[in-house]
């Protein structure tokens, strides 16, 4: 350790030191019969006291030197996909056999183990059965995660199919090796790309289903596709490929004949060896109603957010649409699912009288408010500050667990587009819930935009403000998709029972499906101090029984990953003396573009190996020799000078005592104190 200050600092300290101790020494006449040698030691300890404490005052520095030695680093990106296994069923036990020989060959360098699909994701093991690939944001992540560490080399291994995203390779300064795995060769390969047809169908209705289905080195094989609903076989067709690279599609008319949740399964077959029949099927689940939905829009003038609205709405099959103005005088609302009003009524009366009829009949609504007129009613109430209005931004909240908000979602709402709103306070009555809030002069607000809530046992979803039609000239289909889900949720009826299940009706292959449930008792508060059991079943079998976990006041249950099938979870709580059940059906929805190609793109792969090399799976071994002979994995002294005041350094204060401590003592020993 070093001391930096001032030469002034330095004399100042010593020359008032010496004077003091000389001072004390010839003014104190108590010490002068004490031996020679005593009365230098108190010399010494007053001179030292005093210098010390006058060099403090100048804050003088210390400043030493840390030496930290970091390892070389060498990421091993591991492509975690289903098309790796796939493609080569052995490669999950070989590679364990690899990362043993790699951390020999590799001995002092800190290796890191990086599983990938759609992104780098740290801590995943390797199952090789994730869906989705993309290479150019796993290369761009890797900079992400070691920003300035002491990076020998990269590798990456993969069969260099990309399903997600763009490639684009990034430019290194460390070489980056690449392994291909699976073949690039071309194998007979028969496949359902996709099937096109409504998501919910109605009772007794025909509707049209049209499937694609490509085939690879089928030529001249002839191949039976069968499409199967409701447990039976609705079509079949045989079809033979006439070329290397073959397409065949055709639409087909189905009947729903129950009501209910069911798979529309399209299979492929045929007597080829294929590499992979993982691809040979595709399921999706259409929901079957009983009856279309009606809906009752109103709206006194034209406004592109009426416009908005009815390119959502009108031509589609399952939805029947009737217009009226606010003037109009209905018995009932009853008879709809939802009404949908845009804009305010010239008159307060007029609106006041729709939300008579609207609560009457216990009917959802979603209300698109616009920005004139008054807006104080038993849903929501306004206190305008002035006759203004502001042109507002959106953001999302990330809490929001009505339902799946559509992918895109937020990047379209939290653009450049603006809302024209009033000027003053909203409250929206009920169980409110945020989907969207103001953001004004750029900054984010607590101030609702778009809501949804429960009130008077209606359900209804607030717009607030006019000017959501420019949302919809940049994205229609995520616009009209949220007006369907606002539809959906406002069309149901308000469960009012004390035990409630919370969660999505659909999900993906590969997420984690969860609940929560929710008890009130005769207080109606939120209580959890019953056990609440689960039953979880897919189709008539059960699949597991277990006990909800406890939360601050409600349940919560994670089922973890399951395979594609319709679901139901059924609970069940005592409460005094009574069983109360409840159940909630959902489904998990199948994934398989990892299944979409099967032939490996080694060029991909070499366009990747800059400064380094590419070799194939099988020649694993020259890899790990190109690593062994190469001069980058060195570790690096970094030298980090620490500066700071010489006063906070404890023994400083310690060796001051200790002197005070000694004078003291000495003057206590020759009885001058």
């Amino acid at each position: 350790m070093n001391i930096e200050s001032s030469v002034l600092a330095v004399l100042t300290s010593v020359i008032v030191g010496i004077s003091a101790a000389t001072i004390f020494y010839f003014k104190d006449k108590k010490i002068k019969e004490a031996a020679q040698g005593i009365r230098i030691i108190l010399f010494m300890c007053r001179f030292f006291i005093v210098s010390i404490l006058i060099f403090f005052l100048f804050a003088p520095l210390s400043v030493s030197k840390k030496e930290t030695i970091q390892d070389p680093i060498f990421p091993v990106l591991i492509d975690n996909s289903r098309s790796i296994s796939l493609m080569d069923s052995a490669f999950s036990n070989e590679f364990s056999l690899f990362e043993n020989q790699l951390k020999k060959t590799l001995n002092g360098v800190d290796i890191k183990m990086l599983p990938f699909s759609s992104r780098i994701n740290i801590g995943d093991s390797l199952t090789f059965n994730r869906q989705g690939t993309n290479l150019s944001a796993t290369l761009n992540g890797l900079d992400d995660l070691f920003p300035s560490s002491n990076i020998g080399g990269a590798l990456l291994i993969s069969d260099g199919i990309l399903t997600q995203g763009e490639m684009n390779i990034p430019t290194k300064e460390y070489p980056f090796y690449t392994i291909g795995v699976g073949d690039s060769s071309s194998f007979p390969d028969a496949k359902v790309k996709k099937a096109f047809h409504n998501d919910v169908v109605y009772l007794k209705n025909e509707f049209s289903v049209e499937s694609v289905l490509s085939f690879e080195a089928c030529e001249g094989q002839p191949q039976l596709i069968q499409l199967k609903f409701q447990g039976d076989v609705v079509d079949e067709r045989t079809y033979t490929p006439t070329k290397m690279k073959d397409f065949f599609k055709f639409k087909s008319l189905i009947s729903a004949k129950e009501k209910g949740v069911y798979p529309l399964e399209v299979t492929v077959s045929n007597t080829q060896k294929e590499q992979s029949i993982d691809n040979n099927k595709l399921i999706h689940f259409i929901k079957v109603k009983e009856k279309k939905q009606k809906i009752l829009m109103v709206y006194d003038f034209p406004h592109p957010d009426v416009r908005l609205t009815k390119t959502a709405l009108f031509g589609l099959s399952h939805l029947e649409v009737v217009s009226t103005n606010f003037t109009d005088r209905l018995k009932d609302c009853a008879e709809y699912n939802a009404v949908i009003m845009i804009g305010n009524a010239t008159k307060n009366e007029d609106v006041k009288y729709w939300l008579e009829k609207i609560k009457t009949s216990k009917t959802g609504f979603i209300w698109v408010t616009g920005s004139k007129g008054s807006f104080n009613n038993e849903f929501v109430k306004f206190v305008r500050l002035d006759n203004s209005n502001d042109d507002v931004g959106l953001w999302l909240p990330n809490q929001f667990s009505l339902f799946k908000r559509t992918d895109g979602i937020k990047t379209l709402l939290e653009g450049n587009q603006r809302v024209n709103m009033p000027f003053g306070k909203w409250v929206i009555q009920g169980e409110s819930t945020s989907l969207a809030k103001q953001t004004i002069n750029g900054v984010q607000t607590d101030y609702d935009a778009i809501a949804f809530s429960h009130h008077q046992g209606v359900s209804f979803c607030m717009f607030l403000g006019e000017g959501y039609w420019r949302y919809g000239l940049r994205g229609e289909k995520i616009m009209s998709s949220l007006l369907h889900k606002a539809i959906d949720f406002v069309s149901v009826h308000i469960d009012n029972s004390k035990l409630k299940i919370n969660g999505f009706d659909e999900f993906l292959q590969g997420e984690d499906v969860s609940f929560e449930a929710i008890y009130r008792n005769q207080s109606n508060e939120l209580d959890n101090s019953g056990e609440l059991k689960s039953i979880l079943i897919r189709n008539d079998s059960i699949v597991e029984q277990s006990t909800f976990l406890k939360t601050d006041s409600a349940y919560r249950i994670n089922f973890g990953l399951l395979i594609p099938g319709v679901y139901k979870v059924k609970v069940e709580i005592e409460k005094g003396g009574q069983q109360l059940k409840r159940e909630k059906r959902f489904i998990v929805k199948e994934i398989k573009v990892e299944s979409e190609h099967l032939s490996s793109n080694f060029e991909r792969l070499r366009l990747i190996s800059d400064k380094g090399t590419f070799n194939l799976w099988k020649d694993r071994d020259q890899t790990l020799s190109d690593l062994l002979e190469s001069n980058r994995f060195k570790s690096i002294t970094y030298v980090e000078s620490i500066t700071d005041l010489l006063l906070k350094h404890s023994w400083m204060l310690y060796f001051l005592i200790g002197l005070i401590s000694i004078e003291w003592l000495i003057r206590k020993w020759q009885g001058t104190i």
